[in-house]
């Protein structure tokens, strides 16, 4: 990794943040389901209700080995640069 392109993760709260929220992290793994580290993946739904367990974000899938993945992303914090 090249020194000159380390930036230190900094920790901040989704839900007072004026411009970055829930949304803006579940736009950000729908263009590019890469980000989570899983390789590609195809998005099936998003904002799918469960019956008796709430709703999930995002629910993906590998295409190569039909593996599903269901993404909930807590509005309380994440990492930003």
């Amino acid at each position: 990794m090249d020194p000159t392109n380390y930036v230190r993760a900094e920790s901040f709260s989704l839900a007072r943040h004026p411009t970055f929220n829930e949304k803006w992290v579940q736009d950000q793994i729908r263009n590019d389901t890469a980000l989570l580290g899983l390789g590609k993946l195809d998005v099936r739904d998003v904002e799918r209700m469960q019956p008796k367990a709430g709703r999930l974000d995002l629910l993906l899938q590998d295409p190569e080995s039909d593996r599903r993945y269901t993404v909930r992303i807590p509005p309380q914090s994440v990492g930003r640069r």
